[in-house]
């Protein structure tokens, strides 16, 4: 089993892949060939939109926390189910 998981078993199509894959989980430095076989699964760089937005009621209520909400169930006549 141990020959099978060497970068350089049969099984293995691309060792540049391979060893991209390993240093992106990892956090390391990729060589160009590297990061050319990873090429295609690059996300694009997302903006900063929903960051800018203004904050909306509802997350208002879940960011103060239970001591803003109603202690009744949700109903304003107090009635518990």
């Amino acid at each position: 089993m141990r020959e099978q998981l060497k970068p350089t078993a049969k099984i293995v199509h691309s060792p540049e892949f391979e060893a991209a894959a390993v240093k992106a989980i990892n956090g390391g430095a990729m060589s160009s060939a590297e990061k050319a076989a990873v090429k295609r699964f690059e996300e694009p760089k997302r903006g900063t939109k929903r960051e800018e937005r203004a904050e909306d009621y509802a997350s208002q209520i879940l960011r103060a926390g239970p001591s803003k909400r109603p202690k009744t169930g949700g109903r304003s006549d107090g009635t518990i189910y």
